[in-house]
């Protein structure tokens, strides 16, 4: 059975807060009870992204702040008859809320949408602004950088499952009402990214060399590519009223992610840095982000764009000066601080991204994975390792015992490794798992950071049998994009990622596909193991099928299946049928997979 994960995208869920567990755990002994704590900088740091309209200097561009309580902003530039839209947030329910007050504000129509670069915070609200008629016409542009389709399949579709799940985890979006949930917010962002997608493919490019200059509704708008904090991302600057508009560049009132732990390609730092002094170039009076209000103020702008230029450079120059010493990753992330003149109150302090996570990621681009040790090039297998550990430090009574006189004596890290190889070696220990729980809690509520306050709590919820990973992953992939707007070679590449290597040994196949409704034609081809897509079809095959996408969407999200199209008629066939169910064959089973645990492992 095809798998429903070949279109998910990252960065958005529309997790239901209502998951349970599939077995009820026993109870959480008292003495392992976290009280909730907080601190007050990361409290006060969520005001930044208080819902409101912040109009852009004297004109008449205004910043959409967060609506809906969401996650994202949304720019609207006013022109005598029209409007442009910069960015369009993460989900239909929170662009809803923009529409709604902009009705009260104007009945001037919509020129164009701009995507500042393709995370679905920028891009998934955009069929509230404009219909997909009139994009696909062409009578509203849809301008965004020439690269942008291509990263957003090479980025978030491959490892969607997975990267979508860790989302999850990093956005809180599991954490209960109560004050764990209340007092959370994405530290760069707002607050709830849950909601449906409505991405609408862009019509007109932008080039990535160069600046490319455009009047729309009476105003001139200069778009130059600057790829750093992902490789799609351009700016916007409008000449002639000095406004600049940053996307994520400026990724918003903290210290910049230069690595995510949800999982992403690399961020080219320097290109990042390189893209800031571009912007340092402009005489800018006012500085409208993509995430978080507006900074007005030559002076301020350059200050706030300086710093934040150096502090990243910073991490990327030290780290690779203390490389070059022999130091591992381990010891960078140990190591590594960013200087105080840069630790500006919002801008230089750690409420996203972080320094020790960057530095890691910094060695393993420049350098490896593997930090040097010929010890740890094949080291002994995780489960049979922590066998031997808790074997070697006297039984697994022992290793609890020393577990719990760390996490009583205030060592919540030490008490989190302890019990680790305890619950590796038996899932079922569920004194250990709710010791671990407690010590990663301790540990979360510390953080000023979300995505280390998210990933710590979350982790604690699913060791404690509250989160059904299977379930969230379930939910978190009801996509971005829709199977109907996804293109069938993007459905088809991604089946590569499906090929199940002892069922598909030895076999060598070639199925043709014909749709009749989109005209398309593809060869996919299934050789050592390995699947070849080509569009057009083969001169020679085992079998070639004619359908219509319409009831391929129905196939490829298991509300049917090949057999039930052949018997039908609604899936054609050329040759032996039971070949396109031999070649589907070797393909992952959902129902098979193991669950895709984040944290109990």
């Amino acid at each position: 059975m095809i798998r429903k994960a070949f279109v998910a995208l990252l960065l958005i869920s529309v997790v239901s807060g209502n998951l349970m567990a599939e077995n009820t755990p026993p109870p959480r002994p008292e003495k392992y009870f976290v009280p909730f704590s907080a601190p007050q900088n990361y409290i006060d740091h969520a005001r930044l992204f208080k819902e409101e309209t912040i109009q852009v200097g004297p004109y008449k561009i205004w910043s959409f702040n967060t609506p809906n309580h969401g996650f994202g902003n949304s720019i609207i530039i006013e022109g005598d008859a029209s409007l442009v839209v910069i960015d369009t947030t993460v989900a239909t329910e929170h662009a809803q809320v923009v529409v709604d007050r902009l009705k009260e504000m104007t009945d001037k129509p919509i020129e164009a949408v701009i995507y500042t670069h393709h995370h679905a915070d920028h891009t998934n609200g955009a069929s509230v602004f404009i219909s997909r008629e009139d994009a696909a016409s062409g009578k509203v542009k849809v301008i965004a950088s020439e690269n942008l389709m291509r990263e957003t399949v090479q980025e978030n579709v491959a490892t969607g499952p997975i990267m979508g799940l860790r989302a999850g985890y990093m956005y809180g979006v599991m954490l209960p009402a109560d004050a764990e949930g209340q007092q959370y917010h994405v530290g760069c962002c707002g607050f709830n990214v849950r909601g449906t997608g409505g991405f609408i493919p862009p019509n007109t490019s932008i080039s990535l060399e160069g600046e490319t200059e455009m009047t729309l509704v009476g105003y001139r708008f200069v778009f130059f590519h600057t790829g750093g904090e992902s490789a799609s991302h351009m700016a916007i600057y409008m000449p002639d009223q000095k406004v600049l508009f940053t996307g994520d560049e400026i990724q918003g009132p903290t210290f910049p992610q230069l690595h995510s732990l949800r999982g992403t390609r690399p961020r080219d730092i320097e290109r990042w840095a390189g893209a800031l002094d571009k912007m340092r170039s402009y005489q800018v009076d006012h500085m409208v982000p993509s995430h978080g209000p507006t900074v007005s103020g030559q002076a301020e702008i350059s200050k706030i764009l300086t710093n934040y230029r150096d502090a990243m450079l910073y991490v990327h120059d030290q780290s690779v000066r203390l490389i070059n010493m022999g130091l591992t990753p381990d010891e960078l992330a140990e190591t590594i601080r960013l200087p105080g003149a840069v630790q500006l109150e919002p801008w230089g302090v750690e409420y996203y991204g972080n320094v020790d996570v960057s530095v890691r990621n910094i060695y393993g681009g420049y350098i490896s994975w593997w930090n040097g040790d010929p010890a740890e090039l094949r080291p002994t297998p995780r489960l049979e390792k922590a066998r031997r550990t808790v074997e070697i430090m006297g039984g697994r009574d022992k290793v609890l015992a020393a577990a719990e006189k760390a996490f009583f004596a205030g060592d919540a890290q030490w008490a989190a490794e302890l019990t680790t190889p305890l619950i590796r070696v038996n899932k079922e220990d569920w004194q250990a798992r709710y010791l671990k729980a407690a010590a990663l809690r301790v540990l979360g509520y510390a953080q000023t950071s979300s995505s280390l306050r998210g990933f710590y709590l979350t982790g604690a919820l699913e060791i404690e049998g509250k989160i059904p990973v299977r379930a969230l992953q379930d939910m978190i992939l009801k996509q971005i994009f829709s199977i109907e707007t996804t293109e069938t070679a993007i459905i088809f590449d991604n089946l590569r990622y499906s090929i199940n290597p002892e069922r598909a040994d030895g076999k060598h196949s070639t199925l043709g596909f014909s749709f009749t409704d989109t005209g398309e034609t593809f060869t996919l081809t299934l050789r050592n193991s390995v699947l070849e897509i080509m569009d057009e079809l083969p001169s020679e095959a085992d079998a070639t099928v004619t359908m219509s996408r319409k009831f391929g969407n129905r196939i490829f999200l298991g509300e049917e299946t090949w057999q039930s199209g052949i018997d039908s008629g609604a899936v054609k066939v050329k040759g032996e049928s039971g070949k396109v169910i031999e070649f589907f064959a070797v393909m992952d089973r959902r129902e098979e997979l193991p669950d895709p645990h984040i944290s109990l492992r």
